[in-house]
């Protein structure tokens, strides 16, 4: 019997010498962590809200009036032929304007984990978003004729106005706590206006009078578009913060490129208030 007590106290000794030899592994321990639990912010779901910024514009004229220039030539071109040909018209180029810009945004996210992708519908209108190009009137060279020079003249401009545009968006992001960095690319539409106007001139006087005042022929071709569908593309990336709740605020930047009818790149700066529900 003293035998038996004895060998099982040793085997309990020697029991008690390998566990505390043994490393301690937290799988062992249970779920039960020394290291505070993150929270992991909900993003998923339908979100609205509001936004203002500021949006500049680079529109490109080049060979916006061509066809206005053709419709010129066959409606007046005859008329003059004689006494002189006018010089070609003068070329467009690119041009600059600038808006404060307001509107809306809403959507919806899924979440998996940190990452998040969404759709979105983004509303801007555009407070006199819009900028004209006049060429530099070209002149043709003088010509005598019955006791008279005459002059030809040439003159082209052209004008936009960016009343409203507006994005449908595919969002990527990652939670980052309270933070969400994303990116975005997508379809742009707009509702813009412009004119397209070219004149030709002929001006008359006595041989050897400097400068002609007197005009003898002039005829101007307009084309004017209102309310007209801009077609183009999108993308960006900014950064929302979940402020309380379902609260939160974004500050992004996008770029805008319409291809027709006129090609403008837009830059916009933008911050916005929402709230998912």
């Amino acid at each position: 019997m003293r035998r038996l007590i004895l060998v099982a106290v040793m085997v309990g000794a020697a029991q008690g010498a390998v566990a505390a030899d043994m490393p301690d592994f937290p799988a062992l321990r249970g779920f039960v962590s020394d290291t505070p639990r993150t929270t992991r912010t909900n993003w998923e779901g339908i979100y609205v809200g509001g936004q203002g910024g500021y949006s500049a514009a680079n529109m490109k004229f080049t060979g916006v009036n061509d066809s206005v220039v053709s419709d010129f030539m066959l409606k007046y071109g005859s008329q003059f032929v004689s006494p002189l040909n006018l010089p070609t018209w003068p070329a467009l180029g690119r041009t600059y304007g600038d808006a404060i810009t307001y509107g809306g945004f809403a959507g919806y996210n899924w979440q998996w984990d940190d990452a998040i992708l969404g759709v979105e519908l983004n509303y801007n209108h555009a407070a006199d978003l819009g900028a004209m190009f006049v060429g530099v009137p070209r002149y043709s060279s003088i010509t005598t004729s019955g006791g008279s020079d005459y002059q030809g003249i040439t003159n082209s401009q052209a004008s936009l106005t960016v009343h409203d545009f507006g994005t449908v968006r595919l969002r990527a992001g990652y939670s980052a706590g309270a933070f969400m960095p994303y990116a975005f690319v997508g379809l742009a539409l707009g509702r813009v206006d412009y004119y397209r106007s070219v004149t030709g001139t002929v001006m008359q006087g006595p041989t050897g009078t400097t400068p002609l005042t007197t005009v003898a022929l002039t005829q101007t071709e307009t084309k004017t578009a209102l309310n007209q569908i801009a077609y183009g593309y999108s993308f960006g990336a900014g950064s929302e913060v979940m402020l309380v709740g379902g609260l939160f605020a974004r500050g992004e930047y996008e770029y805008v490129r319409f291809t027709s009818p006129i090609d403008i790149n837009m830059n916009t700066f933008r911050g916005g208030i929402g709230y998912k529900f």
